[in-house]
């Protein structure tokens, strides 16, 4: 298309241009914004024609990685056909040392066709020969894309943009009417022979019969319509209304029914009788399954029980070989209350946590009755306490 021919010229002969600046000069920062001015003029001239006006607002970094040019437009003796908002072009330096001329990106924001250009005029050759010189480098173009192109209502108009109206393809009626035929006149319907007043015959006459009236049956058929009424000499007569067929039907049909349903009837006894049978087996196995589950809770009952047993014993001669001791650590305290908290110590801890039995308790009292004086008499401070700790005497 000939828009983006264009604008693939505007951003190559950007970076055309910036190559020739650099070979000419390096601006300064304070004639930056005059130089950018100056390579959009000059970018213009290059490439208007005597029939299509280029102008561009501006050229931004053409000496950078990173080119810019806004504000395009192009515009004939009818006026402005083309408009460019801004264009971007990104290149690779470097690339210019192996002779080439690399675009990695040319992206076009918004491109406006807005009608179809006059024809061109042939440009005439400048004297002073091209203004901007053709590098001599290969153009490579990476990537090139544009976000928004618009056609114009001059360019695709209210038929499709592809087809161009013809009207010598079509009959124009209006330069080229059809002949006008004449007028049938009401003599000429009747020429020849007259139909007018004719009527259609009533009777139809010379034709021959069609049909055969029978008006009585013969005798021999009458005598037999009246035998067959009084139900004689219908032996040989044969059985139209299917009766018997219907009957046998029924017949293999009710067989059919009694015969499925003795069917179901047998394997439904035999489902039963296994279901008994496997529901005795289930019941079975469910009460060894309860037997075994018994047994082995009264093990574990008894394996406790055994190991109570043991650990009591070990506690009860625990107690009695240490009674002494025990006593003479609690009358050592300094009142009954020490005495008591630490008797209950010694003995949940002997014990497992829990008082003993009452008849384990009272195989150590003898071991743990002092007497403060002789045989008789209050007890000491420490047998106090033991003895209460064992549950043998009350508070």
């Amino acid at each position: 298309m000939r828009a983006l021919r264009l604008l693939a010229s505007l951003a190559v002969g950007a970076v055309a241009l910036g190559l020739t600046a650099v070979a000419t000069f390096v601006p300064s920062a304070a004639q930056q914004q005059s130089d950018q001015s100056t390579l959009a003029s000059l970018l213009s001239r290059v490439l208007s024609t005597p029939s299509n006006r280029v102008t561009i607002g501006a050229v931004e970094g053409a000496l950078s990685s990173n080119a810019v040019i806004r504000n395009v437009t192009v515009a004939d003796e009818q006026g402005v056909w083309l408009r460019l908002d801004r264009a971007s072009l990104v290149w690779t330096r470097s690339a210019l040392f192996s002779g080439r001329l690399h675009v990695n990106e040319l992206v076009a924001d918004r491109l406006e066709f807005i009608r179809q250009p006059s024809p061109d005029r042939e440009r005439p050759p400048r004297p002073d020969g091209p203004l901007m010189p053709e590098p001599p480098v290969e153009l490579v173009v990476d990537r090139f894309a544009m976000r928004e192109f618009v056609l114009g209502e001059a360019v695709l108009g209210q038929c499709p943009s592809a087809e161009k109206i013809d009207l010598t393809r079509f009959w124009n009626w209006g330069d080229s009417p059809i002949p006008q035929a004449a007028d049938i006149a009401g003599g000429l319907l009747n020429k020849g022979s007259s139909l007018i007043g004719a009527t259609a015959p009533s009777t139809l006459v010379g034709m021959p019969s069609a049909i055969t009236n029978i008006n009585a049956p013969p005798a021999d058929a009458t005598a037999a319509l009246q035998a067959l009424i009084a139900g004689q000499n219908t032996k040989d007569l044969p059985d139209i209304t299917g009766m018997q067929e219907l009957a046998t039907l029924q017949g293999k049909t009710l067989d059919t029914a009694e015969k499925a349903r003795a069917d179901a009837l047998a394997k439904a006894q035999t489902l039963a009788s296994e279901g008994l049978s496997k529901a005795g087996d289930i019941m079975k196995a469910k009460n060894e399954a309860e037997r075994a589950e018994e047994t082995k809770r009264q093990q574990a009952e008894a394996e406790r029980q055994k190991t109570q047993q043991a650990h009591t014993q070990q506690a009860v001669a625990s107690m009695r070989s240490g009674a002494a001791n025990f006593l003479a650590v609690a009358d050592a305290r300094p009142d009954q209350a020490g005495a008591d908290a630490y008797a209950q110590q010694i003995v949940q801890q002997l014990f497992g946590g829990q008082a003993p039995p009452i008849e384990t308790a009272s195989t150590l009292f003898n071991d743990f009755r002092r007497f403060k004086s002789g045989t008789s008499g209050p007890l000491t401070q420490g047998s106090t306490a033991f003895l209460k700790a064992l549950g043998l005497v009350s508070g």
